[in-house]
């Protein structure tokens, strides 16, 4: 049996470095001809680090992410890919999950810093008010609501934010009479009334939001607030900055060349385009396999797939439908069925195969 050479850098890393030849270079460098072929043990290391790396996004995150929202169909949905190694992996988890679009923006791989910069300043309060909508008094609730807004504005203050330009976002911890859990739901903006209307507008936005989440609600059941929540969001300087696309000549002018790259569904080594991301304008198209690098990211189109740059300067990559392999953890049966289950299309979203 053969002994493969351990790799102790992260399997996102070494993915990221085989683009730029950099682990081509150490496993040469490193390996006993003597004991096989290094092009041979090349592609079967990076073969299995990035199965490693792929296997951690389509099972471990992007389902749970997915199912946090409510028992809903990855097919359903563009796959958003940000970091430095999320464009990397972004095809290959698509394709396993069946999601047919990839959405990959401007400096990815700065994605978090950016928002750092451009997000509003935000101030959170929250309070213990353990209330039953059906029974409590609405008047109390909004005291304490009025009282944690207070708070939230007079922190604001101190940066030196302007406070008119401020929102308010009221919240509440929620939950039928009898659960263990609770659900945070937004609510409508104050002051609210202590009155039968009053109630039922609290209560109908806790019912939208659990419907949302788990598509039926228990009837006759009383809700309770646990906890109410308040945040104020107030914008600040340089957050009216947008990244837009630029204009370009076409997807030809900002390809740099060609080099080989491994895809196990094209059954090894092939000739792959290599284009400049800062050279690309919105229409552009190309088609994969491709590799689309800038500074902090790569992005991978793999055969069968297409890429467009959008006017947002995103690069909207669309995968084939027969270049999507059957959904992992779905029946096909989930996406239809009769009203009132729990699968977004109808269906009752049964699963198969992995667990």
């Amino acid at each position: 049996m053969r002994k493969l050479f351990t790799v102790t850098l992260p399997a996102c890393v070494v993915a990221v470095l085989v683009f730029g030849g950099a682990l081509e270079i150490w496993v040469r460098a490193t390996w006993n001809p003597k004991r096989g072929t290094p092009g041979l043990f090349l592609a079967d290391a990076v073969r299995g680090q990035r199965f490693a790396a792929n296997y951690d996004g389509w099972f471990a995150g992007v389902p749970v992410h997915i199912n946090n929202l409510g028992f809903r169909d990855p097919r359903d949905y563009a796959l958003l890919c940000t970091g430095g190694a999320g464009p990397v992996h972004a095809y290959s988890v698509a394709r396993k999950l069946g999601i047919g679009r990839v959405i990959c923006p401007p400096s990815a791989g700065v994605a978090s810093a950016l928002g750092l910069l451009v997000a509003p300043a935000r101030v959170d309060r929250v309070a213990t008010v353990g209330i039953r909508l059906d029974q409590g008094s609405i008047a109390t609730l909004e005291a304490a609501f009025t009282r944690l807004e207070a708070e939230a504005r007079a922190v604001m203050a101190e940066t030196g934010l302007k406070l008119e330009s401020a929102t308010v976002l009221r919240l509440a911890d929620g939950r039928f009479l009898g659960q263990g859990f609770d659900l945070v739901v937004p609510l409508p903006p104050g002051p609210y009334e202590d009155s039968g209307a009053g109630r039922a507008a609290l209560r109908g936005a806790f019912e939208t939001a659990y419907r949302e989440k788990f598509a039926l609600t228990p009837p006759g059941v009383p809700v309770e607030f646990i906890n109410i929540r308040v945040a104020v969001r107030a914008p600040v300087s340089g957050s009216e900055v947008v990244l837009e696309g630029r204009g370009g000549g076409g997807a030809r002018a900002a390809l740099k060349g060609t080099r080989r790259a491994y895809f196990p569904n094209a059954e090894g080594w092939v000739e792959t385009d290599v284009y400049d991301r800062y050279r690309l304008g919105v229409g552009d198209e190309l088609a994969g396999p491709a590799v689309v690098e800038e500074e902090g990211s790569t992005l991978v189109v793999g055969p069968g797939a297409t890429a467009r740059v959008a006017a947002s300067g995103n690069i909207v990559m669309t995968l084939a439908p027969h270049h999507q392999a059957p959904h992992p953890t779905l029946s096909p049966e989930g996406r239809g069925g009769s009203p009132g289950t729990l699968a977004p299309g109808g269906g009752a979203g049964r699963v198969r195969g992995r667990a």
